[in-house]
């Protein structure tokens, strides 16, 4: 694919971006075609979260689907690009209100959970760049992490929270309350019957039993100040833009696993993933109303890349969903309870990580389910 040597200073960002992605689209057949014509956008300023998330929750694609989160009881979370637009401005203005400026780098350790997409949307709108990391980590790995990565924010559970006590370092902790345990049953009456649709059943009773053992509020965590993410609800939800995003600005830091030596620190900017993931859309090859799998777990980097593959696609879900699985085990999801559900969606699987899904003992069969 050859590169343009200018950027186009005729058309916004958004319009340039939603140009290739549409080049790539009507491409999506020819691949000599793709290689000969497409062009890579260049782009002086450009911020993922600003110039198409936020297009597509403020235009037509406003109140399609975003995202699901579907837990290990069936119970499911349901949120629209609207939804998650108009909540991470909120964030970010209250994360901005907290400190957090352009440039501080914040370890976002959270599951498979809404807050975690929120805070990676608000982040990027701040420009702060953001350190994933696996909740499976311990102190050793965390005092690396805060050390290398010059971490001056920590966005992690009240559970997660309390391995920070003693790593060193001049960082906030911003605390997410503990998620409820879906592993408690759900009667089957309780789950939605068309799943396509928007759903009541999001574990709401199990969540105000869970808050019932909430632990008390902690101003400390070692020497460490908390505050508090539930907080950021009541703030206004509007987003004022100060400066644009330079491109080149980074916006993830990734550590490496780490298998043979020390994880390394790979950084990517504003646009390296988000317009280099075009690429990724177009081999998937995403049909509209697809609905993109993910059972990766966060900390890695093929969970956040999850981010941008559906939502390049937004224009075109009817819905266009990130359909997630959240197990609080660090082992994934069962083959039997990931088929079960992948079935009740009643939806084609664009892509999936084949992280521990057990083989079923009959093939998957069923009209509807791609592999």
């Amino acid at each position: 694919m050859t590169l343009p040597t200018s950027s186009d200073s005729t058309r916004s960002a958004t319009e340039q971006f939603r140009a290739a992605r549409d080049q790539l689209l009507r491409l999506r057949t020819d691949l000599d075609a793709a290689h000969r014509e497409f062009e890579w956008p260049r782009f002086t300023h450009f911020n993922f979260a600003l110039d198409w998330f936020d297009a597509l929750g403020h235009g037509e694609e406003a109140d399609r689907e975003a995202l699901v989160i579907v837990e290990e009881n069936g119970t499911e979370t349901r949120r629209t690009y609207r939804d998650l637009s108009v909540r991470s401005s909120q964030l970010a203005t209250w994360l901005r209100e907290q400190g957090v400026q352009c440039g501080d780098r914040v370890i976002l350790m959270l599951g498979n959970q809404v807050e975690l997409w929120e805070t990676m949307l608000a982040c990027t709108k701040l420009g702060a760049p953001m350190i994933p990391t696996t909740v499976m980590l311990g102190p050793a790995d965390l005092r690396d992490r805060v050390e290398r990565g010059k971490a001056k924010w920590v966005v992690t559970s009240h559970t997660n929270a309390q391995k920070f006590a003693d790593v060193a370092g001049e960082f906030t902790i911003i605390e997410v309350d503990d998620q409820p345990d879906f592993r408690k049953p759900v009667p089957p009456s309780a789950l939605p019957s068309n799943p396509a649709a928007p759903s009541t059943s999001r574990g709401d009773s199990q969540a105000d039993d869970d808050a019932a053992s909430r632990p008390e509020r902690s101003s400390t965590v070692g020497e460490h100040p908390v505050i508090h993410f539930a907080d950021s609800y009541s703030g206004p939800d509007t987003f004022e833009v100060l400066e644009p995003s330079p491109a080149d600005d980074p916006l993830l830091l990734y550590f490496t696993s780490g298998t043979t030596s020390l994880p390394k620190l790979v950084e990517h900017t504003n646009i390296t993933y988000p317009v280099g993931h075009l690429s990724t859309m177009y081999w998937i090859g995403l049909e509209p109303g697809d609905v993109h799998l993910n059972v990766a777990s966060p900390g890695w980097a093929s969970t956040h890349v999850e981010l941008l593959r559906p939502v390049h696609r937004g224009r075109y879900g009817v819905p266009l969903q990130l359909f997630t699985l959240r197990r609080p085990s660090s082992d994934g999801p069962d083959g039997a309870r990931g088929r079960d559900i992948l079935l009740r969606t009643a939806h084609r699987v664009a892509h999936a990580h084949p992280v521990r899904f057990e083989p079923p003992q009959e093939p998957a069969t069923e009209d509807g389910v791609r592999r």
